[in-house]
């Protein structure tokens, strides 16, 4: 057997072995490649806090827990998105104030909240908070948003902030439609576990 052919059957045992193992520990993979995209942490003493916008029922609920166990001055709704749904009944509630809306049912002061009903993106929700803390000479924040979420919100938020002395608390609020440990047992986790990682990709390319 000559060399060419002799490295071609290495090469051919090695992608063998290599699907084989990747087979036997795929759940294993799996949970990894999770809890790469959660990057977060507790927030230890009152701040204000910013909600971003989507998923308004598990943000919120988190948010609100934040504020019973006294971690929040003051929450912040951002987003200025529409949901196609709520067209559809002729409600034209932002994505801050549908945010808003939940919090109060949870029994959160009006008087402690605040609507930003502006940005459409995580970029343009950074922009404006960033904004915000630099006009109110804010110098800690606690951001709420997906656990799936949070590597690419720590990263986009923090690498401005921290130019300016602010820092940054990023809060993970688990889904309620799917286990975040066992992603791949639901459609629901098939579609954020995807999503997440062509954004983080983009956000990493693009900022």
């Amino acid at each position: 057997m000559n060399k060419a052919k002799k490295y071609l059957l290495w090469f051919a045992i090695c992608l063998a072995m290599l699907f084989i193992l990747s087979f036997v520990f795929r759940y294993a993979i799996f949970a990894a490649l999770g809890h790469y995209l959660v990057h977060e942490e507790k927030i230890e003493q009152a701040i204000p806090i910013f909600v971003l916008s989507g998923n308004a029922y598990d943000r919120g609920n988190t948010a609100a827990s934040l504020f019973k166990a006294n971690k929040a001055t003051k929450i912040f709704c951002t987003g200025a998105n529409i949901s196609n749904d709520l067209k559809a009944e002729g409600i034209l509630k932002t994505e801050a104030q549908v945010t808003k809306d939940f919090l109060l049912k949870c029994q959160v002061p009006d008087s402690l909240m605040q609507l930003i009903p502006e940005g459409t993106s995580t970029m343009e929700e950074r922009n404006l908070i960033h904004s915000y803390c630099i006009q109110y000479h804010i110098r800690e924040i606690g951001i709420v948003t997906s656990k799936f979420h949070t590597r690419r919100v720590n990263s986009i938020f923090k690498k401005s902030f921290s130019k300016q002395g602010i820092k940054v608390k990023i809060v993970g609020a688990k889904n309620s439609t799917f286990d975040e440990e066992h992603w791949w047992q639901s459609e629901n986790g098939l579609i954020a576990f995807a999503v997440e990682y062509i954004k983080l990709f983009y956000y990493k390319l693009k900022y």
